[in-house]
């Protein structure tokens, strides 16, 4: 079985609980399936600066291929715009340029997907919040998995929110007891 995880950043270094969750679960699978990792260059998810070269590596016997972000997060103006989304009557149209404001942006991490969706038989996304899930889980959603990790939080009222786990055809649960 051929098994694509998308996920923000990833990296052994990388203690986050969504990402080292998403670590754990493609290493273990790797060792009886072709598991890829789609993620973007980023350590850091305050700024989402590439960090990481582009391209493909393999960490712990999982091959992952990294995208670069078009662009770094100002996290003083995006602050300012989540106060005002989250307080404030908007447009869909806001929400996306939210999203987008909010990062990580990588169109390549999504162009990568719309080219080779078909090449995998299921694609698991890691995480409700950031703009590969929520424009990557439409690109195939018959094949496609979601991971939320979510809690309650003021951007999971969102509207683009509601939509993500209403298109979603599997959401799995998660286990924080790990």
């Amino acid at each position: 079985m051929k098994i694509a995880f998308v996920i923000q950043r990833y990296g052994s270094e990388i203690l986050g609980g969504s990402e080292y969750h998403c670590r754990l679960i493609a290493e273990r699978l790797a060792e009886r399936h072709d598991v890829d990792v789609l993620t973007t260059c980023a350590r850091d998810y305050i700024t989402w600066k590439n960090e990481y070269p582009e391209g493909t590596d393999r960490v712990r016997g999982v091959t992952v291929r990294r995208f670069a972000n078009a662009r770094t997060r100002d996290i003083r103006a995006f602050n300012q715009y989540s106060d005002w989304i989250f307080h404030h009557a908007h447009t869909r149209e806001d929400e996306l340029r939210w999203l987008e404001e909010q990062g990580p942006w990588s169109p390549a991490l999504l162009d990568h997907l719309r080219r080779h969706h078909a090449s995998y038989d299921a694609l698991i996304f890691f995480t409700y919040l950031y703009a590969p899930t929520v424009l990557g889980l439409g690109i195939d959603p018959a094949r496609s998995i979601l991971v939320p990790t979510a809690h309650d939080e003021p951007a999971i009222h969102l509207g683009l929110y509601r939509e993500l786990f209403a298109s979603a055809p599997v959401v799995a649960s998660y286990m924080s007891s790990w």
